[in-house]
């Protein structure tokens, strides 16, 4: 800037009535395009952290990214078959027991084909004791040479006719019947509600793209599923140490114990969000448990995993 009120100073003693039109005019505009610079150039100042990035504990250090899950890992529960939510009996946080009652899919479509079955299925039951009673008859004349072959065998397959159809209609009201008690969604075992992402009255399908209806899972005890990347697969040592701290705070810090390795590379789901990231890779996951620690962590929670290597 001082430079610039140097430049400014020595163009007003120029005597200007001695200078072309044109030079004067490229003078000002030049001036101030220097002015212009000189101005917008700010100084920056460097950006303070909220908090410090987690330090590596160890000496050499393998790191991953891993999430919060409950120690038997969480069993998603959908319906046995699409259709619409009748009745939602849990809450997210909800304490059940093996057996119980979550949710129910509407099954007044089962009940009603199930009833219609069970009409085609006296009718076809009337009709096999008709034809049984027509072939018995014929089959018990003492004279032979009364009935012919044919009608014997007419009567004969009519019989067996009526009866597979009556066979085939009570098979099918069974199968009806089971689909109506599989609507009923109860809990595989003892646990926490996680996640209710279903409402009554809206549809619910058994495509695993789609989102969870319901997690079941535990808070009571955890677990952290650790990715780490094909590229570094190769240096991780099963049963190392390891801490975790939480994603973004690394004063959080608490210690886990190994459990095992999942030996089957699986495509990288578990993002950081990170900008150099890559996704396109296939990840090793390990699973270690640990003690509840001093401050609370929850399920579906990112951390962040050092592994003692």
């Amino acid at each position: 800037m001082e430079k610039v009120k140097e430049i400014i100073q020595k163009i007003k003693n120029i005597d200007f009535k001695r200078v072309p039109k044109v030079i004067f005019i490229s003078l000002v505009g030049f001036i101030f395009a220097i002015y212009y610079v000189a101005s917008s150039v700010k100084s920056t100042t460097e950006i303070t952290p909220v908090r410090d990035p987690a330090s590596k504990p160890y000496i050499n250090t393998l790191a991953g990214l891993g999430i919060i899950e409950s120690l038997d890992q969480n069993i998603v529960l959908r319906p046995n078959y699409g259709g619409k939510v009748s009745t939602v009996l849990v809450r997210e946080g909800a304490k059940v027991k093996k057996g119980d009652l979550l949710y129910s899919i509407d099954v007044d479509d089962l009940r009603a084909n199930s009833e219609a079955l069970e009409a085609d299925a006296n009718a076809a039951e009337l009709n096999y004791e008709n034809a049984k009673l027509q072939w018995e008859r014929v089959n018990n004349v003492s004279d032979p040479r009364a009935i012919s072959r044919d009608e014997l065998s007419q009567k004969q397959y009519a019989m067996k006719q009526f009866n597979a159809n009556y066979k085939s209609l009570r098979a099918k009201i069974k199968q009806n019947q089971v689909q109506i008690h599989r609507s009923a969604i109860r809990a595989p075992r003892d646990g926490e509600v996680l996640k209710v992402n279903i409402r009554v009255g809206e549809f619910v399908s058994t495509n695993p793209a789609d989102v969870a209806p319901l997690i079941l899972g535990s808070s009571d005890k955890l677990q952290v599923r650790a990715d780490i990347d094909e590229i570094n697969a190769s240096n991780y040592h099963p049963g190392v140490k390891a801490v975790a701290c939480l994603k973004g705070d690394s004063s959080k810090r608490f210690p886990i114990k190994f459990v095992r390795v999942q030996p089957y590379m699986v495509p990288k789901t578990n993002l950081s969000g990170m900008s150099t990231e890559r996704v396109d890779v296939r990840v090793l996951q390990v699973i270690y448990d640990f003690d509840p620690p001093k401050f609370p962590v929850y399920v579906g929670q990112q951390v962040d995993v050092f592994f003692d290597n």
